[in-house]
């Protein structure tokens, strides 16, 4: 993992006498931590992308992540122990209710004695870019089949769970015909909640998604609104994205479509030099379309999504 800095104050709170080297103690025999000050090797930065200070690159197997959560120690921490742990790990049927009430989001290959082994090393290829966000797990256990309500004798399968349900969200058959690319677009497709809230750190997966998706943003004047009426409207949007997810409309488009609502107020001056939503307009919702960076015209207070 490596730290990119220059001499500016965000730098200066994970110098090495602070986060970072905390960081490193705990890391120790798992992952290099290295630092690279940007003032010296220009040429390198430039290489690397680097577009701002300071940014922190995980490399592993191959794969470079921009890491933009928080920079504290605890979530640092544990996105190395994701990303170094084993890109499908195996799961066992005492395992499963704590993922489930733990991750809003997680893929599960079921298999069985049967099952070709060069299924579940497609499987393990194609996961590495994930970096163990969210996680991978594996199981050929007839009850972990039964909780998610799946037949052992339909083959083996990777399916995806959201939102703490056992009901998969979406089932992938196994086969000789599923190649590496179409587990990686499945685990690009769905690795986003069904709805979360959109801030700094989950912004570039969001709004700079590779699979160029729809956008549902709610932005909600959180300043004065009562904390009952923001978890209604949360509530009603989760309600309306579940149902878009399973509509005739969605399973005709092969773009993820990804829902996320904000604190208007903190968003105000980008909402209002992209999509023109001032204060007054909120709450409100708008739906952008990232293939053609348009905008849909945004809805009022009682919005609704017609499917």
């Amino acid at each position: 993992m490596v730290l990119i800095v220059t001499r500016c104050g965000h730098c200066k709170k994970l110098a090495p006498d602070s986060v970072w080297a905390e960081l490193a103690t705990k890391a120790k025999g798992q992952v290099n931590i290295a630092e690279v000050n940007c003032e010296q090797y220009g040429a390198l930065c430039k290489s690397q992308s680097v577009d701002g200070y300071p940014m922190l690159f995980f490399y592993h197997a191959g794969q470079k992540v921009d890491f933009r959560g928080p920079r504290k120690i605890e979530p640092l921490e544990q996105f190395v122990l994701r990303a170094v742990a084993p890109g499908v790990q195996s799961i066992s049927a005492e395992e499963v209710d704590s993922v489930l009430k733990k991750e809003s989001v997680f893929f599960l290959v079921l298999y069985t004695y049967s099952t070709p082994q060069l299924y579940l090393d497609d499987v393990e290829s194609a996961a590495k870019p994930l970096l163990g966000t969210p996680v991978v797990y594996k199981s050929r256990n007839p009850e972990i089949f039964k909780k998610f309500d799946v037949d052992p004798a339909d083959g083996p399968a990777l399916i995806v769970i959201k939102d703490h349900e056992t009901k998969p969200f979406s089932v992938l058959p196994l086969s000789a015909q599923t190649t590496v690319p179409i587990l990686e677009a499945f685990f690009q497709h769905h690795r986003i909640p069904t709805l979360q809230q959109l801030t700094a750190e989950n912004f570039p997966d969001v709004m700079k998604h590779p699979a160029k998706p729809l956008v549902v943003l709610a932005a909600f004047d959180m300043e004065n609104m009562p904390k009952t009426k923001l978890g209604e409207e949360i509530e009603k949007l989760t309600s309306i994205a579940k149902r878009w997810q399973t509509s005739a409309v969605r399973l005709t488009d092969t773009r993820p479509t990804i829902f996320v609502w904000m604190d208007g107020d903190r968003w105000s001056k980008w909402l209002k030099s992209m999509y023109g939503i001032k204060r007054e307009d909120m709450p409100t919702v708008v739906i952008v379309d990232h293939s053609t960076q348009a905008f849909g015209e945004f809805c009022g207070k009682d919005y609704e999504v017609d499917e």
